[in-house]
């Protein structure tokens, strides 16, 4: 909190004007341990279970590869708190074509798709908007960024030599 006053106003009239310039400089997103995890070709491999401890920043997608069998179906969720800013959530196939999206504005995004080819398909990560403070390491901070969780199922189904 900023106070100003003015002592003794000698003019004949009272007051005075003036500007106020006020820099703030945010804290830098709290990098996670899967970083840098911020194009197609730097993807992390993620298996299923839940990938904790993971922040999604501004400006800094964050990419996830897991392998697919056809058939198989993958179900995604991003766990967040939406007053820290809104996460989307993107699955390409082996070709790198997108294809399930969620980007809604929950506390939550996800996604269920059955693989149509066996490959490496690619999760991406997206701060669509930064609302919030988030804790820092020692206590509440501006930061650029909102911590979420990743959770990851994968249920088999035929493999490619089917029918046999």
């Amino acid at each position: 909190m900023l106070f100003y006053s003015l002592n003794p106003d000698g003019g004949g009239v009272l007051g005075n004007s003036y500007d106020l310039d006020i820099d703030v400089t945010l804290a830098p997103c709290v990098s996670d341990s899967y970083e840098a995890n911020n194009s197609q070709s730097a993807a992390a491999p993620i298996s299923t279970g839940a990938t904790t401890n993971l922040t999604s920043c501004s400006g800094d997608d964050d990419w996830y590869s897991i392998e697919l069998w056809v058939g198989d179906t993958i179900e995604l969720n991003a766990n967040f708190a939406p007053d820290e800013g809104d996460i989307d959530l993107y699955l390409y196939d082996p070709h790198q074509d997108q294809v399930a999206a969620s980007a809604s504005f929950t506390l939550a995004e996800s996604i269920t798709y059955t693989a149509t080819e066996s490959g490496t398909y690619l999760v991406r990560t997206t701060l669509f908007a930064d609302a919030g403070e988030a804790n820092g390491p020692s206590g509440p901070n501006l930061l650029n960024g909102n911590p979420y969780t990743l959770g990851t199922v994968v249920t088999s189904g035929d493999d490619d030599l089917e029918p046999n």
